[in-house]
């Protein structure tokens, strides 16, 4: 699918100082929620390590209006789900770890072989 035309929106989730507080990326997802009838799909270029059920249910709602969600793989060399492969438990490296969103990720080799 081509998207020509595609209007950008820009949300600040963190702040310098303070962080990505989960109520603030939560209230992002409502809005989301709210406005996906203009939207098509959300790049969430933010994460950590733990889990978060409310986090995960405010994606699947996005998902369920019809927004993509994208989630960068992140670039901390850790296994998604922790070093138990197991989804869940706190160990995981969100939201990249919830199975609804579409995870990207870039590799680039460097030195060509």
């Amino acid at each position: 699918m081509l998207l020509q035309g595609a209007e950008t929106w820009s949300l600040r989730v963190c702040d310098v100082g303070v962080g990505c507080q989960l109520d603030a990326i939560l209230r992002a997802h409502d809005y989301i929620s709210l406005n996906s009838d203009s939207l098509v799909a959300v790049n969430v270029s933010l994460g950590g390590v733990g889990w978060s059920q409310a986090w995960r249910e405010a994606i699947a709602d996005n998902i369920a209006r019809g927004v993509v969600v994208v989630v960068a793989a992140g670039n901390s060399a850790v296994d998604i789900y922790g070093g138990d492969g197991k989804i869940g438990n706190g160990n995981e490296y969100i939201p990249t770890a919830f199975p609804e969103v579409m995870t990207v990720s870039l590799m680039i080799d460097q030195d060509r072989l």
